[in-house]
């Protein structure tokens, strides 16, 4: 049975790609509608090519959100592989390297050689410490 997008009445877009890009996972990321933390994983995205939703809430929406998330926090992630099986996961630096280590096949945003590894671990370490300074801002 062919599956049918029930707004469009088309096959939904993973209906037509190769199995391979069809296998892909869902992914939904759910943050407040600023950029803040959840930006530098949407960017992630991106740049990979990964389709997401991008979940866009509003703080009244957070209160009931709140005890349903790790932690406690946002941003959050929800992946369903093609199984259907489910994570969620926070933590945005978590979810950036996710990204990248998973879905950049150029190696470019995180590479595979240690010592490159290590360079990129030291950036975003910095790109921690700055971003801590600047909070108080």
């Amino acid at each position: 049975q062919e599956q049918v997008d029930h707004v469009s009445g088309q096959p939904p877009p993973t209906a037509s790609l190769p199995p391979q890009l069809a296998a892909m996972p869902t992914i939904k990321l759910t943050y407040f509608n600023i950029e803040a933390a959840a930006e530098k994983v949407r960017l992630a995205l991106i740049m990979t090519g990964t389709p997401f939703e991008d979940n866009r809430i509003d703080f009244e929406a957070w209160k009931a959100l709140k005890p349903t998330t790790p932690f406690g926090q946002l941003p959050m992630m929800e992946v369903t592989e093609d199984d259907g099986s489910k994570k969620t996961f926070a933590q945005s630096v978590a979810m950036m390297r996710w990204v990248a280590r998973k879905f950049d096949k150029t190696g470019h945003l995180y590479p595979a050689d240690a010592d490159a590894g290590l360079e990129m671990e030291e950036v975003l370490g910095l790109s921690d410490d700055m971003a801590r300074e600047w909070t108080p801002a």
